[in-house]
């Protein structure tokens, strides 16, 4: 009598494919500016008291946030410097103007720095981190197309004499916009410009920005930007601790997580908190987004869909509303864009 062990056979095992990485970005957008302070009759920056220990708030604004930004310490474990970042090297920006005119004589090691900030991001990404701004802090929608074309030509020239190059898209002050502005840009090569969410209905649960068709037919690109975050940052001591800053920017993605880069795209005034050491602490202390994370410039090279420079994206139009910085006026020219419709991904490198 022979003993055979019987075996159950087991079932060949299930290879599941690799789930694919999709790839999200977050796009932070830094805005900086300062008005000529200069006294008209002496050309030179007067004592300004308020601005104490500095000569002047131009000088106070250098020190406590342009050089940390430009000049940001990591800090290792223990807390000691490990190294020194340039921010700028990994964000979009821009600076009007006006302030880089002043940067460039009181302090142009700052200076030095913004500019090569966007060489390195060229060289890197194929793109610069800049955008241009118009020369002047003008409200452009209450200007005459004369002064817009004159203000944006500046601006662009300006531009191009200190990074060497052209811009491709441009910083409206205060995000004002109407028709005709956005005529102008479109008109003078811009490709796209940032815009507030209270500008646009429907704002993409996904980040995407949109396409705008003037009404002489010309298109643009509008990036719309996190209100929420946004507002946070400047007011509401959200870089106090950057790992909340961190999570608060993941989260936002998150929910706009779609088979499509997700833009989280943040502007505001920043104003530093003195416990914060000028704002960089909070910005370099470690945080490491996970790697489907992409950190880039609003420049940055991605895959070019199909479709024309400006693309086949979401479709724009004006409606007679002011925006948030005239709402409650009467300003000519003064409205809103309205999200119309939905048609794919827009194809614009940005």
């Amino acid at each position: 009598m022979s003993i055979r062990r019987v075996y159950a056979s087991s079932p060949s095992p299930v290879v599941h494919p690799p789930s694919p990485v999709v790839m999200r970005s977050i796009v932070i957008h830094g805005h900086f500016y300062q008005p000529p302070r200069e006294n008209p009759w002496l050309e030179e920056i007067e004592r300004e008291a308020s601005a104490a220990p500095h000569h002047d708030w131009n000088a106070r604004i250098e020190q406590e946030c342009y050089r940390p930004v430009v000049a940001a310490r990591v800090l290792s474990g223990d807390g000691r410097i490990s190294r020194i970042v340039n921010t700028l090297e990994h964000i979009s920006f821009n600076v009007g103007p006006t302030l880089l005119e002043w940067l460039e004589v009181a302090a142009p090691d700052t200076y030095a720095r913004v500019l090569d900030a966007d060489r390195k991001s060229v060289a890197r990404l194929g793109h610069g981190n800049a955008i241009a701004q118009p020369y002047h802090h003008a409200i452009l929608p209450l200007s005459t197309r004369r002064d817009k074309v004159t203000e944006v030509r500046w601006g662009i020239a300006d531009f191009r004499r200190r990074f060497g190059r052209d811009p491709e898209g441009m910083w409206l002050p205060e995000t004002a916009l109407d028709d005709e502005t956005l005529d102008v840009l479109a008109q003078e090569g811009m490709r796209f410009t940032i815009v507030a969410p209270g500008q646009v209905r429907s704002v993409p649960n996904d980040g995407q920005p949109g396409r705008y068709t003037t009404a002489n037919g010309r298109t643009i690109a509008l990036c719309i930007y996190d209100g929420d975050i946004s507002h946070g940052i400047a007011f509401g001591g959200l870089l106090v601790d950057a790992h909340v800053w961190a999570k608060r920017m993941l989260a936002r993605s998150e929910r706009r997580h779609t088979p499509c880069d997700a833009t989280a795209v943040e502007a505001g005034h920043w104003e530093p908190a003195p416990e914060s050491d000028g704002g960089t602490r909070p910005l370099t202390t470690g945080v490491r987004p996970p790697p489907p994370i992409r950190r880039d410039g609003a420049g940055a090279r991605r895959p070019r869909p199909r479709g024309d420079a400006r693309g086949s994206g979401r479709e724009l139009r004006v409606v007679s509303r002011a925006p948030p910085c005239h709402r409650g006026r009467r300003d000519r020219g003064a409205e809103r864009v309205e999200l119309r419709s939905w048609s794919g991904t827009l194809a614009v490198e940005l």
